[in-house]
């Protein structure tokens, strides 16, 4: 797995943040399949809407709910929605 862009280096960033605090990866697009990723690491197919955009659906032990971050390049500069 190698870093394309920079763009790549912050959606990585972001994933091993969110994996220190014991978010669970379940998918990498904004699709309704939940297929949970075993060991938290990113699938091979990660980056494959990238520099443009990336999408992370995460679970939390402690919560019912589904956390979406999406990062997005605009120009220059990159967007992050959490």
């Amino acid at each position: 797995k190698s870093l394309q862009s920079p763009q790549d280096a912050l959606a990585v960033l972001s994933h091993a943040i969110l994996s220190s605090l014991a978010f669970r990866l379940i998918a990498v697009d904004d699709s309704n399949n939940h297929n949970e990723i075993n060991s938290n690491s990113l699938p091979e197919n990660w980056n494959s809407h990238g520099p443009g955009g990336y999408t992370f659906r995460y679970k939390h032990e402690q919560s019912s709910l589904e956390f979406v971050v999406k990062l997005t390049k605009l120009g220059k500069r990159t967007v992050v929605n959490a």
